[in-house]
């Protein structure tokens, strides 16, 4: 690590900053409520359009990525992030507070692809892939650290603070950034790539797209590089490494951008390097990161889980292999296709709900802890350190889950959510179950992750990018449903606690709608690959 280049290392402080950006607000819901004279449910709206500025922030940045350089993309987006945490740092009235949240959101999913560019461009090729996992290393630190440092800051100088340390990590990140990326890096963008198909204005374009990332945290996953004849995903945490394909015109779903001086070869080493490095990403992963590669470590999978033994499952392993090649992605027209398939509706709205209620209880966690546990509050920073403990082991196993056996990743993981979820309703009034369920509530709130993104990915059968990025977006809206739900029960007088079984609640619908999916896997099947025969990619 010593060997890499200071302008990683850059990199990586915009990491967490934007990763920690995601998670500091549930630190300081009751400090910033009692400032400001609202509800603590209006304090979660905070974090509800945080989750919808990162979906609104996708395709605006898409749209101006191929005109400018992705260094000043690069530079844009850290500037954005200051601007919005300056906002919110310095706004004097609730509105103005949300508006900075909102701004902040915008650059989340699309820094985090463009510094998985840079930071494979910035090292020689044999460390491409220890320079990406160290960059995401950052955001992995900000899912378990922000909310815990947002808590500490707050207590200690003020909620305003906590967003103050948020705008210095910015500010030392653009000096790096400006002071230390190269000017020639970033600038070639219109240069076709050897193959023909594909330039670096057309890949740059999709790069800020489905960043949600891992990006999006509430996504919890990260995209970690594009070649030039494909993208490589690496699912935050999990084990799961890099998973390629090739992007369709249509695609909007890359994390990372095509760059000039990789091969698909040298950013397949790149990824499963990562997949070697970086155990743990979700933000990123899922890491969130926030977006989009949920294969298991060992299985090199664009859908495909190795225990299930479906029919689905067998024929994915070669769409897998096919779109590994870094060629096999459908064209416009099929992608659209995808979206008119029920399956992969009944996938996307099974996300929202499964997904739905994993924050629903997080954000509102520090009012539980001072009212319902009766603890002060010196001991809201360590509670979030054991969720994130949870958090950081549930990637781990969702994807390892989602490698034995999809089907049955699916219908434990959101059914843990479920009863977590319920269980914590009881168990947060006294301080020892209480970090006992927190543990549990991490462990199964992102461990259902990878099985839902990847069930998608395997409903759309050859057009797994659209309907990829499509499953982000659903994550994204899951998330701000589940607190704007719960922010409401508070509100309307249900009591704090009762954002766990709203939560709760939520899990169950996505449960119940995974066992209607399942059973009418027979029903309704993808649609057979298509495409020519490729060369495999090397991956993890």
């Amino acid at each position: 690590m010593r060997t890499l280049p200071l302008a990683v290392w850059a990199l990586v402080i915009a990491a967490f900053a934007m990763g920690a950006d995601e998670f500091v607000v549930a630190g300081v819901v009751e400090e910033i409520a009692d400032s400001l004279h609202v509800s603590l449910g209006a304090v979660g709206r905070f974090e509800s359009a945080y989750a919808l500025g990162v979906a609104i922030g996708a395709p605006l940045f898409t749209a101006i990525g191929g005109r400018v350089s992705r260094r000043f993309m690069l530079l844009a987006t850290t500037g954005v992030f200051l601007v919005g945490n300056t906002l919110s740092l310095l706004g004097p009235t609730y509105d103005v507070i949300l508006s900075g949240r909102v701004i902040a959101a915008l650059a989340h999913g699309a820094f985090f692809g463009i510094a998985a560019l840079f930071a494979a461009e910035l090292v020689s090729k044999g460390k491409q892939g220890r320079a990406i996992a160290t960059v995401f290393a950052g955001s992995t630190a900000a899912t378990i650290l922000g909310a815990p440092i947002g808590a500490a800051v707050g207590r200690a100088l003020g909620w305003r603070a906590t967003f103050g340390t948020l705008v210095l990590f910015g500010l030392l990140a653009a000096l790096g950034l400006i002071l230390l990326i190269p000017r020639t890096i970033g600038r070639e963008r219109a240069r076709t790539v050897a193959d023909g198909t594909h330039d670096h204005a057309h890949a740059d374009g999709h790069a800020a797209a489905a960043a949600e990332s891992h990006g999006h945290a509430h996504a919890a996953i990260a995209v970690v590089a594009a070649t030039p004849g494909g993208y490589s995903h690496a699912e935050s945490g999990s084990g799961v490494a890099g998973v390629a394909h090739a992007p369709s015109q249509a695609s909007v779903e890359s994390h990372a951008h095509n760059h000039s001086h990789a091969t698909a070869e040298a950013v397949g080493h790149a990824a499963a390097d990562f997949g070697q490095h970086m155990h743990a990403q979700p933000g990123s992963g899922a890491g969130h990161d926030h977006s989009a590669g949920v294969a298991a470590a060992d299985s090199n999978v664009h859908g495909h889980s190795h225990g299930a033994g479906s029919a689905d499952e067998t024929e994915l392993d070669a769409h897998a292999r096919m779109h590994m090649a870094g060629g096999g992605s459908a064209p416009l027209p099929d992608q659209l296709r995808a979206l008119r398939r029920p399956a992969v509706w009944i996938g996307l709205l099974t996300t929202l709900l499964g997904y739905g209620g994993v924050f629903t209880s997080y954000v509102y966690l520090a009012p539980q802890l001072t009212e319902a546990t009766g603890l002060g509050k010196q001991w809201v920073t360590p509670m979030f350190l054991i969720f994130g403990a949870g958090l950081f082991a549930g990637n781990q196993l969702g994807g390892k889950l989602a490698d034995r056996n999809l089907r049955l990743a699916l219908v434990v993981s959101v059914g843990s959510l479920a009863v977590t979820l319920f269980a914590l309703t009881l168990l947060i009034h006294n301080p020892v179950t209480a970090a006992l369920g927190l543990l549990a509530y991490g462990v199964a709130a992102f461990s259902v992750v990878a099985p839902l993104q990847l069930r998608v990915m395997q409903k759309a059968g050859d057009a797994p990018d659209i309907a990829s990025a499509a499953n982000i977006s659903a994550f994204t809206l899951g998330s701000a449903l589940g607190i704007w739900l719960g922010g409401a029960a508070i509100d309307g007088g249900l009591g704090v606690t009762s954002v766990n079984w709203v939560g709760g609640s939520i899990a169950v619908a996505g449960l119940a709608l995974t066992l209607i999916s399942l059973g009418l896997d027979r029903v309704i099947a993808p649609e057979p690959f298509e495409g020519g025969p490729v060369q495999l990619a090397h991956q993890h």
